[in-house]
């Protein structure tokens, strides 16, 4: 009993720490193969396999996996973000794919979401209040409301006739100034089509 004793003392203290590490990674080295295929051979059983699925989950709910988990993989991540984001190829697939996530029907109603929620604080009702007041006060956009006051009295006293989409031939009708010096010139068009000619600059 006295040398079991003193084993594991000398276990517990510095050296003892340090040399079972030196030997274990010798070891290692020597008798990888050998590790390898008991492992497998370990794996295979269907009641090591519940034994491990066991392990891990509560092993994953640690504190230590999960900071080494953090630390790791983030810092791995970063690095390879930070290499492919320079890539040309990278910027054009990441605006192909924003493009095609924007007309999706998740992303608009996860907006409209967002949008309701951020509307009913009180802070960002301030803010939002700021901003439109800023963008009433520009010279570019007194011009489109002029000349878009303009038309409406013109429609109004029947100089100019509505008429239905030029492109799908909707009766609900959008003016659209080519320019906002001349209220006369109006191209009418649908809710859509007046914005994808907004976009796509066609006409």
């Amino acid at each position: 009993m006295k040398t079991t004793l003193s084993k594991r003392k000398y276990r517990n203290t510095i050296k003892g720490r340090k040399h079972e590490k030196e030997y274990a990674k010798e070891y290692r080295q020597k008798n990888k193969e050998r590790i390898k295929q008991r492992g497998a051979e370990y794996r295979k059983k269907r009641k090591n396999k519940e034994r491990i699925r066991a392990y891990m989950k509560k092993y994953r709910q640690t504190k230590k996996f999960k900071q080494a988990y953090k630390n790791k993989y983030y810092k791995n991540q970063r690095l390879k973000y930070k290499i492919i984001s320079k890539t040309l190829e990278y910027k054009k697939r990441s605006k192909l794919y924003k493009i095609k996530y924007w007309k999706t029907k998740k992303f608009k109603i996860a907006w409209k979401k967002y949008a309701q929620k951020y509307t009913q604080i009180e802070k960002n009702k301030e803010n939002l209040r700021k901003g439109s007041k800023k963008y009433r006060a520009r010279k570019d956009v007194k011009k489109k409301q002029a000349c878009r006051f303009k038309t409406y009295y013109l429609v109004q006293q029947g100089k100019i006739d509505k008429k239905s989409c030029e492109v799908c031939g909707k009766k609900k009708v959008q003016a659209h100034h080519p320019d906002y010096s001349r209220p006369e010139l109006v191209v009418w068009l649908c809710v859509k089509h007046h914005k994808e000619l907004h976009k796509k600059h066609l006409i």
